[in-house]
């Protein structure tokens, strides 16, 4: 695994969301992406406080580019 990235949506979003990870799929075909979920909220508490300072690989930053607007 390269990248694990987690996002806490609301459910009302989750169409949306799921429309944008059918979109980012498409525009990266060269990656091998999974959608897993839902999770409950308790799952992001850990990843909530690792410390903010980490700075985003590359790849990271293009798949949460994709996915932002979501």
């Amino acid at each position: 695994m390269l990248l694990d990235i987690a996002h806490l949506i609301d459910r009302r979003c989750v169409e949306r969301y799921q429309n944008k990870y059918a979109s980012t799929v498409q525009m990266m075909k060269e990656c091998q992406l999974q959608l897993s979920g839902p999770w409950p909220p308790y799952h992001f508490v850990q990843r909530l406080t690792r410390g903010a300072a980490q700075t985003p690989a590359p790849a990271e930053r293009a798949v949460a580019s994709a996915m932002a607007a979501v």
